[in-house]
């Protein structure tokens, strides 16, 4: 199964999550100079095949100033200073990253065996990729570098779960039984055609007869 086959999956999971009342939370993630040149395209594919909805990213240059105020937390490290140096050493991606639980499960697919950081990355340092450690980080970050993003949790009340319930599980469930029955090469395109055709509110046209 690739990786956007279980992208097209996780991103119509996340429609059958709304009914158990959770919340699609945000988190900060950061391409970083030794990754941005070579795999930053690769990298961005992987994240959103993984299920990531990016909210906003920007290319930015962090001055060695930036770079300590943003590790803040982390200054008594003894690799403090080596980190502050490499964040600022070139340009790199900053991302505001949603999903269920993206705080906790980014930071598993980042320092996961198979993860991030282990296909892109060389060393402690120079490790491809930034993922926020806990919620408090994540907000704080994503308030540094996108003051204007807001850093609730986006939640999905009653009335988004009935929505859901009603209107989208039925053909959904429908889609992704079929989906998994015929394994296609594009999975997304595929659902999309395949929602377009069964659509059951699409609406009708009668061509009289002049």
């Amino acid at each position: 199964i690739n990786a956007e086959y279980m992208g097209t999956l996780s991103e119509c999971l996340f429609f059958f999550a709304m009914e158990l009342g959770a919340s699609v939370q945000k988190t900060l993630a950061i391409i970083k100079p030794d990754a941005f040149l070579e795999n930053e395209m690769l990298i961005r594919e992987d994240i959103m095949a993984a299920g990531y909805t990016i909210v906003k990213h920007e290319v930015i240059n962090m001055s060695l100033d930036d770079a300590r105020e943003f590790y803040k937390t982390l200054c008594d490290s003894p690799d403090y200073h080596l980190m502050c140096q490499h964040l600022s050493s070139g340009p790199c991606r900053v991302m505001v990253l949603a999903k269920l639980n993206a705080v906790r499960d980014f930071l598993t697919y980042a320092q996961s065996p198979d993860g991030l950081r282990s296909r892109y990355g060389t060393d402690a340092i120079r490790d491809a990729v930034h993922a926020s450690l806990n919620h408090d980080d994540a907000r704080r970050e994503i308030k540094h570098l996108f003051p204007q993003v807001s850093v609730d949790a986006i939640p999905l009340n009653k009335e988004a779960r009935d929505y859901v319930h009603d209107s989208l599980k039925p053909i959904l469930v429908q889609a992704l039984t079929d989906l998994c029955k015929q394994k296609p090469e594009h999975p997304t395109k595929w659902l999309a055609e395949y929602l377009l055709k069964n659509n059951p509110n699409k609406p009708t046209v009668s061509v009289l007869a002049q």
